[in-house]
């Protein structure tokens, strides 16, 4: 993936042949070279992203086998929160913010500087909280994370202020998530001083955080694979951007006595109409590659199960942490992974949809296999799990060996894959002029 593709695909030994590489031959030798350091800045921090991906989610395969057959030694519940911060703060992340600034070609000083951090996060995280947990260290080591964050928000919407197109307004949106998940993460720390952290409270709080991180990252996958595809502007998008500002309060629905606040109702109104964006999005993937139907599909999912939950019409399971456990991958592997591997495979110069498609078959495994433990048969539904969230890694480990191999498009600088939707050659002129 190109995350200047009109730039991109003009190479200094190539012939113009199209608007994208008509513009670029007006680029002066000094800022071709500029954007191309900007690119392999990228791709560094690609596979920065790569390597903290096999960490993490190699120890969240860990943790599936270690329901099965009990693993001697393993800290449990500090596995868990270091799978979680590593893939959170040094994955997802670590590759949305790469490619974010990459878009609005962002000062590359400041951008090595902001991406370092994050890489550098992403790694402590792994190591402080599987060895310490939420203890001294990790609640200051998860602190710290408010500096790259505030700084990557901020270098953003500075490199932003004249940038043009229809991907813009999406990241923008998941720039601001992510500004209002500190706000929640801030106010779970004022609260805790202030004797204030009651169970409702407090759980408005961190489902704050999460649910406006876990925005940031699937409206940022929106935007980037918009500009991906080169999309120009469609009234199907319309109903997406205007209906995704309620992301970060759809999960306060499962906030234990929520209702008792003016918060219940509007979170289920909220988790409710969250269903339109992403039936609309749905709508929009049709014209996609059968990957991007794919993550369209377990967004929807995802979204329904919050709804169905919601209005009362999912009944109390006999394990009901898996469920929720089940819906949190929905998202995080079969949106967001899925998603980001695909933009993997677009900087390559043979990109396949194989890798992307066989991990969200994989993750389909665990997702079902987990739905299964659930009902109230793990017997059944954690061995499944634990096979598919091994093949899950596995893929993972494809996509990250050829990640990590030096034929990136970005690396070569050789032509991109065409787009999946073309663009208009004087908008993508005049976007890019203005991006």
């Amino acid at each position: 993936m190109s995350a200047q593709p009109s730039l991109s695909s003009t190479s200094s030994r190539a012939p113009a042949r199209s608007a994208g590489s008509a513009e670029g031959a007006s680029i002066d030798a000094r800022g071709s070279a500029r954007h191309g350091a900007e690119d392999r800045l990228t791709a560094t921090a690609l596979r920065a992203a790569a390597v903290l991906l096999l960490l993490g989610a190699g120890l969240g395969v860990t943790l599936r086998i270690a329901q099965v057959e009990p693993i001697e030694g393993l800290r449990g519940a500090n596995a868990i929160h270091a799978h979680s911060h590593t893939l959170y703060f040094g994955w997802a992340a670590l590759s949305l913010f790469a490619l974010m600034l990459a878009r609005v070609r962002a000062p590359r000083r400041a951008s090595a500087i902001v991406l370092s951090s994050l890489a550098v996060l992403g790694l402590v995280t792994l190591f402080v909280f599987y060895f310490d947990g939420y203890g001294r260290v990790g609640v200051a080591v998860s602190a710290s994370s408010l500096v790259p964050f505030t700084a990557a928000v901020w270098l953003f919407f500075r490199s932003a202020r004249s940038a043009r197109g229809v991907d813009l307004p999406y990241l923008r949106l998941g720039a601001t998530f992510v500004a209002i998940s500190y706000v929640g993460a801030l106010s779970r720390v004022v609260l805790k001083l202030q004797g204030l952290n009651t169970v409702v409270v407090g759980g408005i709080a961190v489902h704050m955080f999460l649910g406006a991180f876990g925005a940031f990252f699937v409206v940022t996958i929106l935007g980037l694979t918009l500009r991906e595809t080169a999309a120009r502007p469609d009234p199907i998008l319309r109903w997406v951007l205007s209906f995704t500002p309620l992301m970060p309060i759809a999960p306060l629905v499962v906030v234990p006595n929520i209702d008792l606040t003016i918060l219940g109702p509007l979170s289920r109104i909220a988790a409710v109409a969250m269903l339109v964006p992403a039936s609309a999005w749905c709508l929009y993937a049709r014209r996609l590659d059968w990957v991007q139907r794919s993550i369209a599909l377990a967004w929807w999912l995802s979204v329904i199960g919050l709804a169905l939950y919601a209005i009362g019409l999912i009944p109390s399971l006999p394990m009901q942490h898996h469920a929720v456990i089940a819906v949190v991958h929905l998202q995080t592997l079969g949106v967001v992974t899925t998603g980001i591997l695909w933009f993997f495979e677009r900087r390559r110069a043979r990109p396949s949809s194989l890798v992307p498609l066989l991990h969200q078959g994989a993750a389909l495994v665990m997702i079902t296999s987990l739905g299964v433990a659930a009902f109230g048969y793990p017997s059944v539904g954690l061995v499944g799990a634990a096979i598919g969230g091994g093949a899950t890694w596995i893929t993972q480990v494809w996509a990250a060996i050829r990640m990590l191999s030096p034929s990136p498009t970005s690396d070569a600088g050789e032509a991109p894959a065409t787009p999946a939707i073309p663009m208009d050659s004087s908008v993508s002129m005049r976007e890019e002029g203005r991006g």
